[in-house]
């Protein structure tokens, strides 16, 4: 049965389809992957639309599934891994979502705003683990500034750490650098560019989300 990854938030604007789609292609090394786009705006769907539609720049394809498939579907027995975007507020697909899904992901800025949502948010998922007794949760600050003398990427995960949350605080961040940008914006992925500083740090926070061990592009 496939393992399935949820990319969760409340709030909007904070890389999580993005960060999907960059681990929709981390994950074809390990497995055969499908994703699933809950979010209304479709952004993830759109990705792999550009990413059809280059051709041969890309040999890795994403064929997606419907948002209103049953999770308990026998389809998804022909992959590996499953990665959900969800939309960026507290919705009926996000929770459906959060009952099925093996791992869940929230990604947050390094802001006041974003950690204002962080209770609410984690309340949310505890609610789903008294049900969905697998359901592993972790919170990733995601879009930092890449500036050595910024304080807030420390600053926020310091209040994250404190904040009693029953959720895995990711100590390693996730950098706002441009290639994500761009890449996303081709259909392609930091996974698909050799040597760049992004692969390299959103690998390290997936392995040690999901136990599993990356290897280098040069």
């Amino acid at each position: 049965m496939a393992k399935l990854i949820l990319f969760n938030s409340i709030k909007g604007g904070v890389g999580k389809s993005t960060l999907a789609a960059q681990t929709a292609v981390f994950l074809t090394d390990f497995g055969r992957v499908a994703i699933m786009d809950c979010d209304p705006q479709q952004t993830l769907n759109r990705w792999v639309m550009r990413r059809n539609e280059a051709g041969e720049n890309f040999q890795r394809k994403f064929s997606p599934l419907p948002s209103d498939l049953d999770f308990s579907s026998k389809n998804l027995n022909q992959f590996d891994y499953v990665v959900i975007d969800s939309a960026g507020i507290d919705s009926k697909t996000g929770r459906k979502a959060l009952l099925n899904a093996d791992f869940v992901i929230s990604p947050l800025k390094p802001s006041q705003a974003d950690l204002d949502t962080v209770l609410d948010l984690d309340d949310i998922i505890q609610e789903a683990k008294s049900i969905n007794k697998k359901l592993k949760s972790f919170c990733v600050l995601n879009m930092c500034a890449t500036h050595p003398k910024d304080k807030e990427r420390a600053e926020s995960l310091e209040l994250l750490q404190q904040a009693g949350l029953k959720s895995t605080v990711i100590e390693e961040p996730i950098f706002d650098r441009k290639i994500l940008r761009t890449s996303f914006s081709e259909g392609g992925s930091c996974f698909e560019v050799k040597a760049n500083k992004s692969a390299d740090e959103i690998a390290v926070v997936l392995q040690k989300i999901l136990g599993v061990q990356y290897e280098k592009n040069e």
